[in-house]
């Protein structure tokens, strides 16, 4: 995105040096209005809207993460009427960047106070040709159920305010994140949970459809991992001697597996990132393995293979393959339960298309009641 983003400013820097005019004439008058609703559908009053100003697009990055950026001084603030009404007006010098060879990106914004409860626009750019923008009515959305059985945890929310059949959902936590959920419903198991977390995870929901997203705080749920923290391919003295990527390259330093500080997958080479090789210091009768936090790349259809080695079987054995995310940035979370596996080594990998960008945290859990 970055890339196609460079080239369209590429693009607008050299049409206004053949025109030896800025994309919009200084002295232009830009107008911006629009209504702010309350979840009911009523107008809501005194509410803020600020206006963001940048160069860039503000929300270049945040359509994988879903994380909603809001930071800093915003350009113009307005409180809306009692009709939910709002405006701004500005001359055109101001509506171009700063070198004025291109015209500057624009943000809406309103959060309502003391929640996580909020709405943006897309970026927004101005020409001569278009100086008003009428922004769709930007309504608060605050419809998300949380409910806990077993170690399940399962979220359920209404449709956002004028959504269309193409909205992408976003869901994340404390500490976890998935990306581009297309259904009103999502899962959780309680093993991607903190262990040492004080029981309460509070999880959030933001919906991109057209032009506008709204983002939601939903309600927190008091649940914990019930089985410990398992053989996490982080934690070499608890029963794992080493991961490494498809050539031989050691991952232990890949990440912490917190939600805000994934980093990216560093192997040995680039074909080294089609998969995880896990070694486990002694045979293991497996019942879970759970993948959280990854990224996958995917150009069209990527599928991840799970196989398994010991003493008796020399060569990996694929014992699933679960597909990706149909998008080409995905966040991959996998539970795999039941399993009734014997293993000295256990392999993840993708597709030679496709490729592991990041992951989070790998963990299997030992079948207690068949090692007694």
């Amino acid at each position: 995105m970055k890339k196609l983003l460079a080239l369209l400013l590429g693009i607008s820097f050299f049409a206004a040096v053949l025109s030896c005019e800025p994309p919009v004439s200084n002295d232009a008058t830009i107008q911006i209005s629009g209504v702010i609703l309350n979840e009911d559908g009523s107008p809501a009053e005194d509410a803020t809207v600020k206006l963001w100003r940048n160069d860039l697009a503000l929300f270049d990055n945040d359509g994988f993460t879903g994380i909603m950026i809001e930071s800093g001084t915003p350009y113009k603030t307005a409180t809306t009427n009692a009709e939910g009404e709002y405006s701004f007006s500005f001359n055109g010098a101001q509506a171009n960047s700063s070198g004025g060879s291109f015209a500057a990106y624009f943000t809406v914004t309103t959060t309502r106070e003391n929640t996580i409860e909020s709405v943006a626009t897309n970026p927004h750019q101005f020409s001569n040709q278009n100086l008003s923008w009428n922004i769709p009515d930007m309504q608060y959305w605050n419809d998300v159920t949380v409910t806990l059985e077993g170690e399940t945890i399962s979220l359920e929310w209404g449709s956002a305010p004028n959504a269309q059949t193409d909205t992408r959902y976003y869901v994340w936590g404390d500490s976890f994140w998935t990306d581009g959920v297309s259904e009103n419903t999502y899962e959780l198991s309680t093993l991607a949970l903190p262990v040492n977390g004080d029981g309460s995870e509070s999880f959030h929901i933001m919906s991109l459809e057209g032009s506008l997203r709204y983002r939601t705080n939903a309600q927190v749920v008091e649940a914990s991992n019930p089985r410990g923290s398992g053989i996490d391919y982080r934690q070499p003295a608890n029963n794992n001697i080493h991961a490494t990527d498809c050539d031989g390259g050691n991952l232990f330093d890949l990440n912490d597996g917190e939600i805000n500080e994934v980093e990216r997958f560093q192997t040995s080479s680039e074909e080294g990132t089609h998969c995880v090789i896990i070694t486990l210091a002694e045979s293991t009768h497996l019942s879970d393995l759970l993948v959280h936090n990854a990224m996958v790349y995917d150009d069209e259809n990527a599928n991840v293979e799970y196989a398994y080695q010991n003493d008796e079987v020399s060569d990996f054995t694929v014992f699933a393959t679960e597909p990706a995310f149909q998008t080409d940035f995905s966040s991959y979370y996998d539970h795999l339960k039941g399993l009734d596996i014997e293993a000295t080594s256990i392999r993840i990998s993708v597709e030679a298309s496709s490729y592991f960008m990041q992951i989070g945290e790998i963990t299997l859990y030992e079948n207690i009641e068949a090692q007694k």
